[in-house]
């Protein structure tokens, strides 16, 4: 019951990804702003998969400092539960992943840094594209569409993603927005 209740959960969240990916082709993606916190938003995300960061045996350390934005607090909620879950799916046990928020300059930044397997420097690119997913993926559950709305919701906001990474050292995503 507990696996049957994870898939549907799993599909629950592919098919609200799925929306989301068509009403930002049909310019009709409605965000609703507000001033917000994006440290507080991570740490909310972050407090949300706590459960399944210690069950995976993986440290997930948190470096938030205030820094408002103007936002849609759920759909940033979900752009950083996106980044903090592909962290999860390719760090191994025993690894980590850090959360890192504040300002810098004229904007705000989030950083989510992995010490997974990285990314080989021909697939990087593609990271962001629609269900485009990576020869190491093979084995690991999705559908090639978190990264994807992330990068939509991102732009919706004013803002953008952008990833580095060194195969074997890990990864790190960048979310940039302008400052409330």
């Amino acid at each position: 019951l507990a696996s049957l209740r994870d898939e549907v959960l799993r599909l629950a969240r592919m098919v609200g990804d799925l929306q989301t990916l068509a009403a930002a082709d049909a310019a009709a993606l409605q965000l609703t702003l507000s001033r917000q916190d994006l440290a507080g938003i991570a740490a909310g995300a972050a407090d949300s998969l706590a459960g399944r960061f210690e069950a995976a045996g993986i440290a997930l350390d948190r470096q938030l400092t205030p820094v408002e934005v103007l936002a849609d607090p759920g759909r940033l909620h979900q752009v950083v539960t996106n980044l903090l879950t592909n962290a999860l799916k390719f760090t191994p046990a025993g690894g980590r992943v850090t959360v890192q928020a504040g300002p810098s300059g004229a904007a705000a930044v989030l950083q989510v840094r992995d010490t997974g397997a990285g990314i080989p420097t021909d697939e990087l690119p593609r990271i962001f594209d629609r269900f485009w997913r990576g020869r190491a993926a093979a084995h690991i559950s999705g559908s090639g569409i978190g990264l994807a709305v992330a990068g939509e919701l991102a732009r919706a906001h004013g803002g953008g993603l952008a990833a580095d990474s060194e195969p074997g050292h890990g990864t790190r995503v960048t979310l940039t927005l302008p400052r409330a």
